[in-house]
């Protein structure tokens, strides 16, 4: 199959510049001690920064990949009129994929709008290959593939021009945020990405889903009336957190422990007095 070109939903861009701006005339001295290494809160109805530190700091982000994952096969399946009831195969390497797991056996087949609850909620690593494996497919068709043709890395380099339409300049080099010192973005970055997302009715709608089959969110804040978005560590990364609340995302980089992510998401709704 032969893959139409990405659109993407229009939306504002706003310059570094204009952001660092807006971020510098809050007084730090006012603002909840954050242990995030980097850390943002988003204002998407006005596409405006309200508070941040080291927004635009590229690092890398763990399992938040998957929102640019998620939002990446959608675009893809939505452009090229792919049925989300498409089976996709889990290959053995998809299954043996360390870190977190949606527990999918090597052999069976899942549909790919299972695969973005499998992918979301228990944040698994083995849903991102059989993803990237089963789109990477149809990126090119087969008569045309190469010996060395890999369709993780096709789906990747997907992931990483729908990055450039949204004009923002985040790297990735796998599709679930396992450690790798190539996969980075930043606060900012997943903030925009996380809000372009969000228009889309399936990606809000599965990210705030606290329970689906056998698989359980592992955003806790969805029980205090938060509408997703994304948990994720790794060693390098640390504890991160995408988190939305009304028209509002906080993305907190290297936090200094599971527990406090969730901690500083309260704080800092609480301190904007919503």
């Amino acid at each position: 199959m032969n893959f139409k070109s990405r659109k993407t939903r229009s939306m504002t861009p706003i310059s570094n510049k204009e952001n660092s701006n807006s971020v510098q005339n809050i007084p730090i001295s006012l603002t909840p001690k954050i242990s995030s290494r980097a850390w943002i809160v988003y204002d998407c109805k006005k596409n405006d920064i309200l508070m941040g530190n080291n927004i635009f700091s590229y690092r890398q982000v763990a399992s938040l990949t998957k929102i640019m994952t998620f939002y990446t096969a959608l675009q893809l399946c939505e452009n090229n009129n792919i049925s989300l009831q498409t089976q996709f195969y889990v290959s053995k390497l998809a299954a043996v994929q360390e870190g977190t797991s949606a527990n999918l056996y090597y052999g069976s087949t899942v549909s790919i709008e299972d695969l973005f609850y499998a992918l979301m909620l228990p944040s698994g690593n083995d849903a991102a290959m059989v993803l990237a494996e089963g789109l990477g497919m149809m990126l090119r068709p087969k008569a045309s593939r190469p010996p060395s043709y890999s369709p993780c890395i096709q789906f990747v380099q997907a992931m990483q021009s729908t990055t450039y339409n949204l004009q923002l300049n985040s790297k990735w080099a796998n599709p679930h945020g396992l450690q790798n010192a190539y996969n980075k973005s930043s606060a900012y970055d997943i903030a925009k990405i996380a809000q372009v997302a969000l228009q889309n009715p399936l990606f809000k709608k599965i990210v705030q889903t606290k329970q689906h089959k056998q698989w359980s969110n592992t955003n806790k804040l969805l029980d205090e009336g938060w509408c997703g978005i994304k948990t994720g560590i790794t060693p390098s990364a640390g504890p991160c957190l995408a988190a939305a609340f009304d028209n509002h995302i906080i993305v907190l980089l290297g936090c200094k422990s599971m527990e406090q992510r969730w901690d500083e998401c309260r704080m800092l709704k609480n301190y904007l007095g919503f």
